[in-house]
């Protein structure tokens, strides 16, 4: 773990996956064009609440496709889960990617969680 968030290299000279929680909520991450940044945030489907994509700079990040929900073990009715966002960078710039826990009936409702990070790209 390095500040708060994990790197790991895919294979030498290969672009870095860049591994963000909760707990990377308000840093300021640096990552390379070409990288993979996963943001994985806790969750439950179940409660009708879901994490979404608010806002992030579509020229600097790209959104890999939908998010993917994981439930955890012991796999049964109400039990949590993750969210795993995958942006690719894309482009030098920054980035401030926020996403909002809501669910998604409630959009005059305030969301009951935030995640914020700013991504600069290099």
């Amino acid at each position: 773990m390095l500040c708060g968030f994990a790197l790991s290299a895919f294979a030498a000279g290969a672009a870095m996956k860049i591994h963000l929680t909760s707990a990377d909520a308000g840093k300021t991450i640096t990552a390379k064009v070409g990288d993979t940044i996963g943001i994985e945030l806790d969750g439950n489907i179940t409660t009708g609440y879901s994490w979404t994509t608010n806002s992030f700079n579509a020229a600097v990040l790209k959104l890999e496709g939908e998010p993917e929900y994981r439930s955890l073990p012991p796999r049964m009715p109400g039990s949590g889960g993750t969210f795993l966002f995958r942006f690719q960078a894309r482009a030098g710039g920054t980035s401030t990617v926020s996403l909002v826990y809501r669910r998604p009936w409630g959009k005059d409702v305030p969301p009951a969680q935030e995640f914020k990070a700013t991504i600069i790209v290099k």
